[in-house]
């Protein structure tokens, strides 16, 4: 085999290796209501690195709660909550969240969870409602959005 060939052979393997690696670790997806505006409208989509870790501060995508009636009819497989990072654990739970009864008795997140909220207060559910988040939930930080 000529060095053009196994050069040509060599640069197709790392580019699909690549695309394997971007494909596990990536994720594209299309915010679905109202909750972050006016951060993200609907229909915007975010492109994420999956993780289970995140700053306070940062876009996350959640798994939905268990509890039924929490999420919309549909493909609960695919379906992720994009919501803001206020604090993890060990930190304090901000000020202007501690009058919410789901997090009531928590002067700091407990080890393990999250707490989050959407941006948009009124049209969001999030730790106002369900309190802090378990950490399992985390599937991704948002990197770009569009």
């Amino acid at each position: 085999m000529s060095p053009v060939r196994i050069a040509a052979a060599l640069a197709a393997l790392l580019v699909l290796g690549g695309l394997v690696w971007a494909r596990r670790r990536l994720v594209l997806v299309r915010v679905d209501g109202p909750s972050m505006l006016p951060t993200l409208a609907d229909g915007a989509q975010v492109l994420a690195r999956r993780t289970r870790q995140a700053a306070t501060g940062r876009l996350v995508l959640l798994a939905p709660p268990a509890e039924p009636g929490a999420v919309r009819a549909g493909d609960p497989g695919r379906l992720w909550f994009v919501k803001r990072l206020v604090a993890a654990a060990g930190e304090a739970v901000p000020a202007e969240l501690a009058h919410y009864p789901a997090l009531a008795g928590h002067a700091t997140v407990p080890a393990g969870h999250l707490v989050v909220t959407g941006d948009n207060p009124a049209e969001s559910y999030d730790s106002r409602q369900e309190g802090p988040i378990p950490v399992t939930r985390l599937r991704a930080v948002v990197l770009l959005t569009r």
